[in-house]
């Protein structure tokens, strides 16, 4: 996912669109870090204060992920979690022109020794994340973790000007992007060196009649079958990023691997491990999950009643 810089209903570049990009995008992007994120405290008190993005949407989440917690504690993550989301769009704009050098200072990456025996033996692997963190950023730079080819799957924007400059921005570092209706193919090509297909999976599906229902943060909650289906129909292992806030601007990615041998699971249970591995994520650090996307946007009763 991408935060929506901009959006058309057709394919074609519009001269608003680089205008806002070479007027103010491009040259916020040449700013330090230490000038952006004052931009994004300046960011933040028009978001929450001014505009209120979705802030029903932020507080209900919240309240209802974390009952125990009281109206003032909720105020406090949806705060906190805002901040953070003027943080991820500061961050996004710094990404077109980030260094190599910017990032290996404020990403770390953590048990890298986890994939290693995978890719010395050739094997390809299924990549589980959410959004928590800077999701962006670490996909921009996993092309730098070394054993698998690494790939992730982005569905491209309406806006074809911004879709290529994203496109371009992902790419730059070593990783690969695979357009979401081409992602088929990948499984059944084949591959010269060991690949790593990274799914960022916790969003509402397409269609919540096929997907996998189960309690996330308290309510059911559909899920897509991607990741699981071509784990189930390769055999390739999953394996799980976490990824930790260390501070403003810099994250730590680790890995774990949560299926070795998906031919012998249960239809299910891969996504029901991915889930434990997301929840455990989100109630360390709650304010760094993006509460400002529609997760719940029907219970299953709504789902299925309209079938």
């Amino acid at each position: 996912m991408s935060l929506p810089l901009g959006t058309q209903k057709n394919n074609q570049p519009h001269l608003g669109s680089k205008i806002l990009y070479y007027l103010l995008i491009w040259p916020l992007s040449k700013m330090p870090f230490s000038f952006l994120l004052r931009f994004s405290d300046f960011l933040y008190y028009i978001m929450y204060y001014i505009v209120g993005y979705r802030k029903k949407v932020v507080f209900d989440n919240i309240s209802k992920a974390f009952p125990e917690k009281s109206k003032k504690e909720v105020e406090h993550t949806a705060k906190l979690f805002f901040r953070h989301l003027c943080d991820l769009i500061v961050e996004s704009v710094k990404n077109f022109n980030i260094t190599k050098e910017e990032l290996t200072e404020r990403i770390t990456f953590k048990g890298t020794e986890v994939l290693a025996p995978y890719a010395e033996a050739g094997q390809h692997l299924i990549g589980t994340a959410g959004h928590c963190g800077g999701w962006e950023v670490i996909s921009v730079f996993m092309g730098s973790v070394k054993g698998h080819d690494h790939h992730g799957i982005v569905k491209p924007l309406a806006n074809k000007f911004f879709s290529d400059l994203i496109f371009s921005t992902r790419t730059k570092f070593g990783t690969s992007i695979i357009p979401v209706k081409e992602v088929k193919d990948y499984f059944e090509k084949k591959h010269d060196h060991p690949i790593g297909i990274s799914f960022i999976a916790d969003q509402w599906p397409n269609n919540p009649l096929r997907c996998h229902w189960t309690e996330f943060l308290g309510r059911e909650t559909p899920f897509f079958f991607g990741a699981e289906k071509y784990a189930r129909e390769t055999n390739w292992p999953v394996f799980y990023i976490d990824v930790i806030k260390t501070k403003r601007g810099s994250y730590t990615a680790e890995f774990s691997i949560i299926c070795e041998d998906p031919s012998k699971t249960e239809k299910g249970e891969i996504i029901e491990a991915y889930v434990k591995k997301l929840e455990k994520t989100i109630r360390r650090q709650p304010e760094f999950y993006l509460w400002s996307h529609r997760r719940w946007k029907r219970t299953r009763e709504e789902v299925f009643k309209t079938k």
